[in-house]
C-alpha cells in the first residue's frame, strides 16, 4: 500500500514538473511571435510581416506605419534574400490593462543582411556589434504587434 502511494506521488510530481516546463508561458508566446516576425521578413512575406506591425506604429525617429509598410515592400522588391540576425533577446511582460490587453517589450541586438546581385550587404546593425533595439508591443487577439521602437 505504501509503495503504491509513493509511486502515485512520484508520478504526480513528474507530471506536474513536465506540465510546468511544457505549457507555453506568455513570455514564450511573445518570443514565438518575434521569431515568426523574423521568419516572415526573411521569407519576404510582406503581408505576414506587416501583421506584426500595429497600424498606430510611431517611433521617435518619425517612422510610422505607412513608412514601415513602404520599407518592407521595397526590401522585398529590391533584394534577392534577407537574413535577420537577433542576439541577446530579452523579453518583458510589462503590464495588463483592465480590458485584459497585454503590453510587452523586448531588447535585442539586431542585424539585417540582404543579397543584392549576388553580394551580401549589411542593411542595418553594426559589423562588429549588432545595433541595440528596444521595441514595445501590444497583444492583439492572437499575436503581439510592435507599436513603438528605439533604434
Amino acid at each position: 500500500m505504501v509503495k503504491r502511494i509513493l509511486i502515485m506521488v512520484i508520478i504526480a510530481a513528474v507530471v506536474f514538473v513536465v506540465l510546468i516546463f511544457l505549457l507555453p508561458t506568455e513570455k514564450g508566446r511573445f518570443k514565438r511571435d518575434i521569431k515568426a516576425f523574423q521568419k516572415a521578413v526573411e521569407h519576404e512575406n510582406t503581408s505576414e510581416a506587416l501583421r506584426y506591425i500595429s497600424a498606430v506604429y510611431r517611433d521617435g525617429n518619425g517612422m510610422d506605419y505607412p513608412a514601415f509598410t513602404r520599407i518592407i515592400h521595397n526590401l522585398a522588391a529590391e533584394f534577392d534574400s534577407m537574413n535577420v540576425s537577433i542576439s541577446g533577446l530579452k523579453v518583458f511582460i510589462d503590464s495588463t490593462d483592465n480590458q485584459g490587453t497585454i503590453f510587452a517589450s523586448c531588447s535585442l541586438g539586431l542585424r539585417l543582411f540582404a543579397r543584392y546581385q549576388g553580394e551580401r550587404t549589411l542593411l542595418f546593425g553594426g559589423i562588429v556589434k549588432p545595433a541595440p533595439v528596444r521595441a514595445w508591443f501590444k497583444k492583439t487577439t492572437d499575436q503581439y504587434q510592435v507599436y513603438d521602437a528605439t533604434y
